[in-house]
């Protein structure tokens, strides 16, 4: 498909996803709405408990039935803001996604000129360099939105004992892992000067015969495009896809 096949398909999804999230935020008010009539029974229970000089088996077993519904309503909200994060997630990856499915498309089709380097508008002409600092501050932005990771329920040991999995904060990744294209990286290069460094890029391609990525610098700043390099696994390493709760995992 070309840019504008493309384009539609992305409008679409993400069209789609949104009409999802609201479902999903709707559902979650909606049992938040009926939770509170289970908190408020068990205020007026307490209540009424306080001019009991004996705490009476009734009030034992009431009490008890409620504090059980009020967990599993409590667990069930969790669930659903969880669905919601994930949904949240979901939507702002459809871009990327679609971005590397353009690039590849562009460049079976011109072999030439990719979608991260030029509009949509007019291959001829590249877009400007993004600047450095605006870059660095987009990356910082992109860290705080990242999702929180929790434990889901039902909890098999204490949530605070529940171990984060790969790539959420620094847990490093799994054995195999592979990034996929578009996504960005931790990239060890060598400068023309001879000296290593570590840059900020994203994947273009991998290839499982050779081991090696290629992958290009986002930082544009003092440049025409963007430098591409042919690394091996070993040196490119994936930034984190979540971020773990401090109050659970320190």
């Amino acid at each position: 498909p070309g840019f504008g096949s493309t384009r539609a398909m992305t409008e679409s999804s993400v069209k789609a996803a949104l009409k999802e999230l609201h479902g999903l935020v709707k559902k979650t008010q909606e049992h938040r709405v009926a939770a509170e009539q289970a908190i408020s029974n068990i205020h007026r229970t307490q209540d009424k408990m306080k001019n009991e000089t004996k705490v009476s088996t009734y009030f034992k077993n009431k009490l008890k039935t409620l504090y059980q519904t009020g967990i599993e309503d409590a667990r069930k909200e969790a669930e659903l803001l969880q669905q919601c994060l994930d949904k949240i997630n979901d939507i702002k990856s459809i871009k990327p996604k679609a971005s590397a499915a353009s690039t590849k498309s562009t460049l079976s089709t011109t072999g030439q000129y990719k979608l991260g380097l030029f509009p949509e508008t007019d291959l001829r002409k590249p877009k400007a360099a993004m600047r450095r600092g605006v870059l660095m501050s987009l990356l910082h932005q992109a860290a705080h939105q990242l999702p929180v990771w929790k434990p889901s329920f039902p909890l098999e040991k204490p949530a605070n004992l529940c171990k984060p999995p790969p790539l959420c904060g620094a847990v490093p990744p799994e054995q195999g892992h592979v990034s996929k294209p578009g996504e960005h990286v931790c990239a060890r290069i060598r400068t023309p000067e001879g000296e290593e460094q570590w840059i900020l890029a994203e994947v273009v391609s991998y290839s499982a015969h050779q081991g090696k990525y290629t992958v290009e610098d986002v930082d544009e700043e003092g440049r025409s495009s963007r430098e591409s390099h042919v690394l091996t696994r070993r040196k490119v390493s994936p930034l984190p896809i979540m971020k773990a709760d401090p109050t659970l995992s320190p």
